[in-house]
């Protein structure tokens, strides 16, 4: 957790004035002292630069080691592109409709069980927080109103298939897919779980209607992102090189010339932390919540990365993340932060890009 300017003394001593005043935590967090002496948490940030404010609870209900946290939250959602505001509206909308669900006559309904297998899944890190709120709103506005308040015994394929061509007649059959899979994981669940001797569970749904359905016939092929690549010997030395030269931030060149080193998504650079390094054994432990798959993932380390990192290691070290924001040091590096400074090199998207050296390292290894 991050510390600031403030005290708990000097907030509870903290006094009304005649006109509203505040106080500084740091990092965009401060302490409002109203002139009728309420005392409120404020948290000011810039989203798509544009200064915004939000509110973080009230004094003393909300402590000051609670406000820093909720800041902390907030600091890296700003990181990953998300806006802490409209965050929170979705999260509150989304406890309205759970609320709204569970009075429905339909006990068995496809969104009520979605709402709760899906949670369930959150609760116990099987999903990330942000793929749990992004498939839950893709459900909102593409299978809820076509199906959500059908019990899932009577839901057909013909129900799914409406709702995956809608998504692909908009152009967006990538999505489309990703729908009909969801539906296809919440329904394998729901007949896995259905049993006419628990009523808690009698959903009457032995086999998944999905199975039914083949996706790559209903809205074509799924296709395959090429990322650009170098093949020639010349042509990777002269990136590399111009790497060692780049004269932009200092963690955002050594992210890059670690990157080559271990050939891992760049999600993975981006939120490496310190604890995942261990130098004695010379190995890099990310947990699964942090994979693709889900799995714990080991990679033995060069000497050249080991060195790397010990050099970052001075620069960081004493922080939470390996590669921190220039601007927030308790936050990671963003999400545009090597491909914008490759773009600064000349190597714009259509010439390289971080993701280019696994397609190195595939072709390789192939």
């Amino acid at each position: 957790m991050s510390t600031g300017n403030l005290s708990a003394t000097g907030i509870k001593s903290a006094k009304a004035k005649d006109k509203v005043y505040q106080l500084s935590d740091g990092g965009g967090l401060a302490l409002q002292v109203n002139t009728n002496g309420s005392k409120w948490w404020r948290f000011r940030y810039r989203f798509d630069n544009k200064a915004k404010t939000i509110s973080m609870g009230t004094y003393p209900e909300i402590s000051l080691a609670e406000a820093r946290a909720k800041k902390d939250k907030a600091r890296n959602q700003i990181a990953n592109g998300i806006n802490p505001s409209e965050e929170r509206k979705a999260v509150k909308k989304e406890q309205i409709a759970v609320e709204v669900a569970k009075t429905r006559k339909v006990e068995f309904s496809f969104e009520v069980l979605t709402r709760g297998i899906l949670k369930r899944r959150l609760d116990k890190d099987d999903i990330r927080e942000g793929h749990y709120h992004k498939t839950v709103r893709a459900l909102e506005n593409d299978a809820f109103p076509i199906m959500g308040d059908i019990e899932v015994k009577d839901i057909k394929p013909t129900h799914i298939k409406k709702v995956v061509r809608n998504i692909s007649k908009r152009g967006a059959n990538d999505s489309a897919r990703k729908m009909y899979y969801t539906i296809s994981k919440i329904f394998k669940t729901i007949a896995t779980r259905s049993d006419a001797d628990e009523p808690e569970y009698d959903y009457q749904v032995e086999i998944s209607p999905a199975l039914s359905i083949d996706v790559d016939d209903l809205v074509g092929k799924v296709s395959v992102k090429h990322y650009p690549s170098m093949r020639e010997k010349k042509e990777l030395q002269k990136l590399l090189t111009t790497i060692d030269d780049y004269t932009g931030h200092y963690t955002t060149k050594m992210a890059l010339k670690v990157l080559p080193h271990i050939f891992l998504r760049s999600h993975n650079i981006r939120y490496a932390e310190w604890n995942e390094i261990d130098f004695e054994e010379r190995l890099w432990r990310i947990p699964g919540s942090k994979m693709k798959m889900g799995k714990d993932f080991i990679i033995p380390m060069s000497i050249q990365l080991i060195e790397l990192l010990e050099e970052m290691y001075l620069f960081s070290g004493e922080g939470r993340y390996v590669f921190p924001s220039q601007v927030h040091s308790d936050s990671p590096i963003s999400n545009n932060t090597m491909l914008a400074a490759l773009q600064r090199m000349g190597y714009t998207g259509d010439i390289f890009v971080p993701h280019s050296w696994r397609n190195i390292f595939a072709t390789i290894a192939n």
